[in-house]
C-alpha cells in the first residue's frame, strides 16, 4: 500500500515525500545546472548570441586592401577611358633607362633628345623616344607617318631641357650631341640658326657622309 502523504509535504522525489520548500530548492538547482549545460553547448551558445548584443565585427585587413586595389584599378580604367592620356604632346622619359628607337642607345642627354608621336590605326597614338633629333628625323623619314599632319615631333630646348615643337624650333650648329649630328634646339630665332627644313637637310647631309654605328659617327668605308 502506498504511504499516505504527510501534512505539509507536496510532492514525491525518488519515492519519498518532500516539503514544498525543498522541492523549490531542488528545482532552482536543476535550472542552474541546465543553464550551465546550455552555455557549454552550441545550442546554448546560439541562444546566448541571439539574446546578447554583440559589437559589430571589424573588417579584415586583407579585405580592406583588396577593396582598395580594386578601387584603384577601376579608377585608372575610368581615367583612361575618359581621356587620361590626351593623345598629344610629349611624354615622360625614363632617363638612363629608355632606349632610342633607332640606334638603341640609352637616353641620358636631357638637352638633346627627341620624341615622335605618330597616329595609330585604332585612332590613338604612340610615342617613340630618341637620344638625338638626328635619329628621330631619319627614323621618321622611313615611315608613312612622316606626311601625316597628326604626327608630332618634340625636341629638348638645349638650355633648359624643356620639350618644344621641333617644327617651329630654331637649331644651332656645333653642339655636342649624343649621336654627333651637332644640333641644339631653342624656341626663339637666332642669327645663325637653322629652321626645321634646313636642320633636316643638315642631318641628312651628316648621315650621307657618316654612318651611325655603336653610338658614334664613323667614316663611311669606301
Amino acid at each position: 500500500m502506498r504511504e499516505p502523504r504527510p501534512a505539509g509535504y507536496e510532492s514525491v522525489s525518488h519515492g519519498r515525500f518532500v516539503r514544498g520548500d525543498q522541492q523549490a530548492s531542488q528545482s532552482t538547482r536543476f535550472n542552474d545546472l541546465f543553464l550551465r549545460f546550455l552555455n557549454r553547448t552550441p545550442m546554448g551558445s546560439i541562444e546566448l548570441c541571439q539574446s546578447t548584443s554583440l559589437p559589430p565585427s571589424r573588417p579584415s585587413v586583407r579585405g580592406t586592401r583588396f577593396r582598395s586595389i580594386v578601387s584603384a584599378v577601376v579608377l585608372t580604367l575610368l581615367v583612361s577611358a575618359c581621356g587620361g592620356d590626351p593623345g598629344q604632346g610629349p611624354v615622360e622619359v625614363k632617363w638612363d633607362r629608355d632606349a632610342c628607337e633607332r640606334c638603341r642607345m640609352v637616353l641620358s642627354d636631357r638637352l638633346h633628345s627627341a620624341q615622335v608621336r605618330v597616329p595609330t590605326p585604332d585612332g590613338r597614338s604612340r610615342v617613340y623616344r630618341f637620344d638625338d633629333i638626328g635619329c628621330a628625323l631619319i627614323w621618321l623619314e622611313e615611315r608613312a607617318e612622316r606626311d601625316d599632319p597628326a604626327t608630332e615631333i618634340w625636341v629638348n630646348d638645349w638650355r633648359t631641357g624643356d620639350w618644344i615643337d621641333a617644327r617651329t624650333a630654331t637649331y644651332l650648329r656645333d653642339q655636342v650631341t649624343p649621336m654627333e649630328y651637332g644640333l641644339g634646339a631653342q624656341p626663339e630665332p637666332a642669327p645663325d640658326g637653322l629652321d626645321f627644313a634646313r636642320a633636316k637637310a643638315h642631318i641628312f647631309d651628316v648621315e650621307a657622309r657618316f654612318n651611325v654605328h655603336g653610338g658614334h659617327l664613323q667614316p663611311r668605308e669606301p
